[in-house]
């Protein structure tokens, strides 16, 4: 499965985001018509230990030991990072590590099974989804597991908030179209006041998704969620590049970010710390030999490993 360390990558919530990823590619109990990292081949809900903790651990140590800094630790990766079992001892050997906060991307859809609440409250930082506000807008979006149900998912989400103590910021993706009306907005508040997260993202399809039919909203849509929901608008994070020269070393660093969703220049640049002009020859050499391949959506231009 090669190396389970990646980046970091420039994160608009949590900075310079070293990631872990606990999974083969792509591994999830969702299908979602927005993800970044195309469809799921075959969904689960199935918890086994797929990267085992001193496997994790030591090559975590080795990256911070090599000098990379972050500003954070982020288990996330190829699919829903709850899928491997040992995502509890993982998070508890990090800050034996590190004493870098402990960020966890979910889905959250295995939050109504105890076992998965009890290894996520270890974390610091756990960002669930919510992208729908029925049973029958959840199936249209995110396309789950046969056995996952939408109430059963709302009730986990309200159980772990309850009992954790860190930071819960819960993500809402909106699509031109398909949840982004104001009825839309107005269905979600209720499930949003039960979860009562610490912190509200809305998020829309910047990257390329995996259906074309998915379109973003403009801002004054993502505004109105946020009035409407009664948070305040998350601003982006904005990222400085340093001076040193990354470029020996940035070429693996570039294919192990492209092989978890597709990055722009600047995505690699900020979040490598690297010139963007060092940046720019890496990725031209890569696309040379076959290892990237373009996506361009609007005006950006993206690049990720080819998918076999």
């Amino acid at each position: 499965m090669g190396t389970c360390i990646y980046g970091p990558v420039p994160s608009r919530r949590l900075g310079r985001s070293l990631g872990i990823d606990l999974l083969p590619a792509k591994l999830c109990s969702y299908d979602c018509v927005y993800c970044q990292l195309g469809r799921t081949a075959a969904k689960t809900v199935k918890r086994r230990p797929y990267r085992g903790v001193d496997e994790v651990l030591t090559q975590l140590k080795a990256a911070l030991d090599g000098g990379v800094t972050a500003d954070c630790v982020t288990i996330a990766g190829s699919g829903e990072p709850t899928l491997n079992s040992e995502i509890g001892a993982v998070i508890r050997g990090i800050k034996n590590v590190t004493a870098l906060p402990v960020a966890v991307l979910t889905n959250g859809s295995l939050l109504s099974d105890e076992s998965v609440r009890q290894d996520l409250l270890a974390a610091d930082i756990v960002v669930p989804s919510l992208d729908a506000y029925n049973a029958v807008m959840f199936e249209t979006v995110n396309r789950p597991h046969k056995s996952i149900e939408f109430n059963r998912v709302v009730d986990g989400l309200a159980d772990f908030s309850r009992a954790f103590s860190g930071r819960l910021w819960l993500e809402i993706f909106i699509m031109d179209g398909i949840n982004a009306a104001p009825d839309d907005a107005a269905g979600f508040k209720p499930l949003v006041e039960r979860i009562a997260p610490t912190d509200i993202y809305v998020n829309t399809a910047v990257r390329p998704p995996a259906e074309s039919s998915v379109k973003q909203v403009d801002e004054a849509v993502i505004d109105y969620f946020y009035q409407t929901l009664g948070a305040r608008r998350q601003r982006d994070t904005v990222f400085s590049i340093r001076d040193n020269d990354r470029a020996a070393d940035i070429g693996p660093a570039i294919l192990a970010m492209a092989a978890r969703r597709p990055v722009t220049m600047e995505d690699m640049a900020a979040g490598l710390a690297a010139p963007k002009e060092a940046v720019r020859r890496k990725v031209e050499a890569l696309l040379a030999e076959g290892r990237l391949d373009v996506i361009r959506k609007n005006t950006a231009t993206y690049y990720r490993v080819p998918i076999t």
